[in-house]
């Protein structure tokens, strides 16, 4: 079984959030009186760029806490009925200057420091992506009448062009400039950037795909997936062209973007919220997630050195969210610092209290008669050793007057690598499952250890699995956490958990999981 889990999603979600202290909002521009649509930091980091509903460009000084340096006025309303609004805008990598797309159907560049219109070109459809190629000579476009097109600054010719039958909203250049991907509908293309030719290709069933996002070296893209039951973030492998990662969200996803080295990935979307996950190696988990916003979330940016982080939404606002290590100009509360990721696989930590493996997984609990569920995180065993026991997590249904679920809900099992980074043979099983049956009311949760047997090798890879059987209505979610307290970021004892109307809709599972040893 592969890593990467199934999730059945009906209507609405039930989740353990993460809500880290480490980032925290450092600035609140009340930005305009309709919705913001797109923001985008400077390659330079010293500006701040947005697009809007108003069909205004605005620009922002970071280093002066963002006063507006330019209000760049051009695009107009799409007809007499609407007004089309700037969805999209973008710095060429020499922070020189910027385009932006807009409903009426336009591109136009600007040099950022006069504000002076550059080009303008009149396209087909309304923009909804635009990226300059890292020489900066071209701009990348999205067009929802379903084109992509590639289009030359100085000659002012579109130099290549894809019609995908179906709405083209988002673009990107791998980082070095080698290819670049479209994402039109339920389909996502890589293509050569020099002779244009086909390279890979992504597809979904259900859904769109709303934004997509290279990291800092282009093995991995992230797309933002959206539909009515389907919400979540996909991340694939650029290097061998595969499906890596499923990160579940409440609702619809609507943008995603990489910080400077690759180790965080934010997105936003109809939840209102920004997710922040921990990217290490091949695997990926939710870190915190920044709530303030009021209505849908569409755009965000990391600023150039990942300190900063830009969110843009429909309620009018953009939010600027900060580390500690940010730029002294950021006023600072007293924060707990958050834990770094680690470099190695799957979380490792073999330490004095021996600890190996401490993390959890975003995954799925299955709705409505499901016999069987499974997930999976892999580790290296650092030394010889023998596992000894295994504790998990489980909080329960928050929906008032519905049953709590019944069952064997929990398995535990350790299983050797079958060499294609999938669990092999299992080794070790807990002498015992997790049951959720009689569980207290809401918000009290069971943490549980179970004892196991299994001998590990140093090098080795090895799989710890999760299996849920007989499962049988209710709702419930896993508890995120250290021992007996939910985190990182959480108070003691707390534990937060959604639910929607529907008692056969329960999804988007964290799995708590803590694995002990004896050296031998």
């Amino acid at each position: 079984m592969k890593l990467a889990m199934n999730l059945f999603l009906l209507f609405t979600s039930l989740i353990c959030n993460v809500n880290s202290q480490a980032w925290y909002q450092a600035y609140l521009l009340d930005d305009s009186e309709n919705g913001v649509y797109s923001v985008k930091y400077s390659p330079d980091g010293t500006k701040l760029a947005r697009g809007g509903y108003d069909n205004l460009v605005k620009i922002y000084d970071v280093n002066d806490n963002y006063s507006i340096l330019q209000t760049l006025e051009g695009h107009t309303e799409e007809d007499e009925y609407s007004n089309g609004g700037v969805w999209t805008v973008d710095f060429s990598p020499d922070s020189t200057k910027l385009v932006s797309g807009g409903h009426d159907s336009t591109l136009k560049v600007w040099d950022v420091e006069s504000g002076v219109l550059i080009r303008s070109v009149q396209v087909t459809g309304k923009v909804e992506s635009a990226k300059f190629s890292p020489d900066g000579k071209r701009i990348l476009f999205a067009t929802a009448d379903g084109y992509a097109k590639l289009w030359d600054i100085a000659t002012r010719d579109m130099v290549w062009s894809y019609y995908a039958w179906s709405d083209c909203d988002s673009v990107d250049f791998s980082p070095d400039g080698n290819t670049f991907a479209t994402a039109c509908s339920s389909r996502i293309t890589i293509w050569n950037a020099y002779d244009f030719d086909y390279i890979a290709e992504f597809e979904i069933d259900v859904g769109s795909f709303y934004d997509i996002a290279f990291n800092h070296d282009g093995t991995k893209l992230a797309s933002a997936v959206g539909h009515f039951t389907e919400h979540r973030v996909k991340l694939y492998d650029t290097t061998s062209y595969y499906l890596q990662k499923n990160l579940y969200t409440n609702e619809s996803v609507r943008s995603v973007d990489f910080n400077h080295d690759g180790t965080l990935l934010a997105s936003s979307g109809n939840d209102d919220n920004v997710q922040l996950w921990a990217i290490d190696g091949n695997n990926a988990y939710l870190y915190q997630t920044l709530a303030g916003h009021t209505s849908n979330t569409v755009s965000v940016d990391f600023e150039s050195k990942g300190n900063l982080l830009a969110s843009a939404s429909y309620d009018k606002t953009i939010r600027v969210w900060a580390i500690p290590t940010a730029s002294p100009t950021v006023s600072s509360p007293t924060v707990s610092p958050a834990p770094t990721p680690l470099s190695n696989e799957s979380f490792i930590k073999w330490v004095d209290d021996k600890v190996i493996n401490e993390g959890f997984l975003v995954g799925s609990i299955c709705s409505f008669f499901c016999t069987e569920y499974d997930s999976a995180q892999s580790f290296i065993a650092p030394e010889d050793g023998e596992i000894t026991s295994v504790k998990v997590g489980m909080c329960q249904s928050s929906t008032p007057g519905y049953s709590d679920p019944t069952g064997d809900f929990i398995t535990v099992t350790i299983a050797e690598d079958n060499g294609n980074d999938e669990p092999g043979n299992e080794i070790a099983e807990a002498d015992d499952t997790l049951l959720p049956n009689d569980l207290p009311d809401f918000p009290d949760y069971k943490i549980k250890t179970s004892s196991i047997s299994a001998i590990v090798r140093e090098g080795g890879k090895y799989w710890v699995k999760f299996a849920t059987e007989n499962y049988y209505g209710g709702g419930m979610a896993f508890l995120v956490g250290k021992d007996n307290n939910p985190g990182p970021g959480y108070t003691d004892g707390e534990v937060k958990t959604q639910s929607g109307p529907t008692w056969d809709s329960r999804n988007n599972a964290d799995i708590y999981f803590k694995i002990t040893y004896t050296p031998l």
